[in-house]
């Protein structure tokens, strides 16, 4: 037997030997296949591997490089020749990098930022040597809640009366109770989350890294009026002119009043999907 358990991953990692790969709904039912002697590894984020590695002693991860959402392999200990097996995979994915530089090349016909942020490198550098600095002496494991409370701790400052510290994430009430009852979200973040978080912020708005952005790339911002994580729409404005002035030929804004952070699954979500398939429609 050697199956790989997929949780919610559609990139194509590469090939593993007579490997048969399964899918799940969500990480926990993966690792508890794992754990049940149903799987030789399952292929989770980290963040939600080093939770299931910390609480279960026989249990191992090894990172994906060069994707996106910091993906990792989660096999059982003494497993080396699987484990072996997987990293000769996971090679490509450097090589591949090295030989296509970014910006270089793109297969995408357009691109959607939804909810997200403009440049503020100030702010992700003093954010980046902080976090790094507890790492250094807590560990990059550690809980540290002042790391969250500095980095999220002001995005209900416009909301009246919030009832909760994630308030900013849905206008919607039933949408912040099935958050808050979900096991899975909400989770205490690791001091290795936000020194990934900063650093990644620094790399990504550096103007030379803006720049390579290919300028006949079609680009939709879309976002909630209310939404703190990108000004309320300040920040994003910023870098749609950055991007104009980079020479994008096409960049087009939609804002949805009154809407929060998470504006697919705000009571408007109808609106926001239809505006994204119009879009995609004319591309």
């Amino acid at each position: 037997q050697s199956d790989m358990i997929a949780s919610g991953e559609t990139t194509d990692y590469g090939e593993v030997k007579d490997a048969k790969v399964k899918r799940f709904k969500n990480a926990s039912s993966a690792v508890m296949e794992l754990k049940n002697g149903g799987a030789d590894a399952v292929l989770i984020d980290n963040i939600m591997a080093e939770i299931y590695c910390k609480q279960n002693s026989d249990l191992q991860y090894e990172s994906v490089p060069s994707t996106a959402e910091d993906t990792v392999f989660c096999i059982e200990k003494g497993k080396g020749e699987f484990r072996d097996e997987i990293n000769h995979v996971n090679e490509d994915f450097i090589i591949e990098e090295e030989i296509v530089p970014a910006g270089g090349y793109y297969v995408n016909d357009a691109c959607i930022l939804c909810g997200t942020a403009g440049p503020r490198i100030a702010l992700a550098s003093i954010g980046n040597c902080f976090a790094n600095l507890i790492r250094l002496f807590r560990g990059p494991n550690a809980i540290v809640p002042m790391l969250a409370k500095l980095t999220f701790g002001s995005y209900c400052k416009r909301i009246e009366n919030p009832e909760t510290e994630d308030d900013w994430l849905s206008l919607s009430k039933p949408n912040r109770m099935m958050y808050k009852m979900d096991n899975w979200c909400g989770i205490p973040l690791t001091v290795s989350f936000f020194c990934d978080l900063t650093a990644g912020l620094k790399k990504i708005h550096k103007a030379k890294n803006i720049k390579k952005v290919p300028t006949d790339l079609p680009i939709l911002f879309i976002w909630g009026a209310e939404d703190p994580v990108g000004s309320y729409g300040k920040t994003i404005r910023n870098l749609a002119d950055i991007y104009k002035k980079n020479g994008v030929k096409s960049v087009e804004m939609i804002e949805y009043p009154n809407d929060r952070h998470e504006i697919l699954n705000e009571d408007d979500k109808e609106k926001v999907e239809a505006d994204i398939l119009n879009y995609l429609a004319k591309i």
